[in-house]
């Protein structure tokens, strides 16, 4: 399992290794929405995946079987269990973005 890290600023950009795989994460909030949002990059640059909004108990990779994303779960988790929504602070303080690898996938 791998707690994805945040700085609190309406964008995010971030290089992280998910299953020995280096991806580009940008996160983005939408003022307009209120709402979370992200894109990812392979480490070509090549854009995968564009504005996914960000969504609580919500597995948000699975949606996209053949984009070659990382091949196990990416999930927006509350661990207090306190909010509907995430707010613009929210990310990284309140809420993690949680990436569980294929083998802990696969062991359930």
């Amino acid at each position: 399992m791998v707690t994805l890290p945040f700085a609190i600023f309406p964008a995010i950009s971030e290089e992280i290794t998910l299953d020995g795989v280096p991806y580009r994460f940008s996160f983005m909030w939408n003022f307009r929405g209120s709402y979370w949002s992200f894109s990812i990059l392979d480490r070509d640059r090549t854009q995968l995946i564009d504005g996914v909004k960000v969504v609580l108990d919500y597995e948000m990779l699975r949606q996209f079987p053949t984009r070659k994303l990382p091949p196990g779960e990416l999930w927006a988790v509350d661990p207090a269990g306190i909010l509907q929504d995430i707010g613009q602070g929210d990310l990284g303080k309140i809420v993690e973005m949680i990436y569980f690898s294929e083998a802990e996938v696969a062991a359930g």
